[in-house]
């Protein structure tokens, strides 16, 4: 069976703040591998891909002058 995904546009502003509500629900629960729900895991995963996302856009940005 393949490995269903759902993929998501989201603007700046939505991305940042799905981050946050990510990171609330996450930091409830350890780093260690072995007794994290894998749900967690996974939340962890999306948190770095919108960190990456956010920070490629930012990086990109030219100030206005």
């Amino acid at each position: 069976m393949s490995k269903k995904t759902v993929n998501l546009k989201l603007s700046v502003t939505a991305g940042a703040a799905l981050h946050g509500i990510i990171a609330s629900e996450e930091k409830l629960y350890t780093k260690d591998p072995k007794c994290t729900p894998p749900r967690i895991i996974e939340l962890r995963k999306i948190m770095d891909d919108i960190d990456n996302q956010l920070e490629t856009i930012l990086n990109n940005e030219t100030p206005d002058t």
